[in-house]
């Protein structure tokens, strides 16, 4: 059954142009719940490869990995960044941001942690590096709002603990182009 879903979304999501990674589960940290869903990308060096995992590849592993996760490249290379809010504050800062009209509808997804995940595109013009940027920084510790770019990747449905929103999936509307804002 997951090597199906992962066929389903892989073909869809590489259509769409954005490389897919398969995630494993972190080696165990003993400071870290046991529940942490996948987020280490395989294969080594997915940062600086040309040549990320096809989808026969990723099918295979999902097999060999029954609880692997999947991760969305992101960067200047596949256009995909990702704006990643760290605690209640930064969710907060979401939602104001949102209210005020400066946040368009695309991709969206809810976080093994609850936190509301969007992922853009940068414009089709961008010819420059796309930096990990922190936006705003709140009062707590661990609380964030940055753009994630350049040598990130992000876990996205359906590794475990990681749901889309209704009317937010990558079946049922396109990506948006990141406001200028963030760029």
């Amino acid at each position: 059954m997951i090597a199906q879903i992962w066929g389903n979304v892989a073909h869809k999501i590489r259509y769409e142009g954005a490389p897919l990674l398969p995630l494993i589960p972190l080696r165990r940290d003993p400071k870290k719940p046991r529940h942490e869903p996948p987020k280490a990308p395989i294969p080594a060096g997915w940062q600086t490869s040309t040549d990320l995992t096809g989808l026969d590849s990723l099918a295979i592993l999902a097999r060999k990995h029954p609880h692997s996760g999947m991760g969305l490249v992101l960067g200047a290379r596949t256009r995909y960044i990702s704006l990643d809010p760290d605690g209640a504050e930064a969710q907060a800062e979401v939602a104001r941001r949102r209210g005020r009209g400066e946040l368009p509808p695309t991709w969206e997804y809810q976080t093994w942690r609850g936190a509301q995940r969007q992922i853009y595109l940068l414009p089709a013009d961008w010819t420059g590096p796309a930096p990990t940027t922190p936006l705003w920084t709140g009062e707590g510790e661990h609380e964030e709002l940055r753009i994630q770019a350049d040598g990130s990747q992000c876990a996205i449905p359906p590794t475990k603990g990681y749901l889309w929103l209704p009317g937010r999936a990558y079946w049922e509307g396109p990506c948006a182009v990141a406001p200028d804002w963030m760029l």
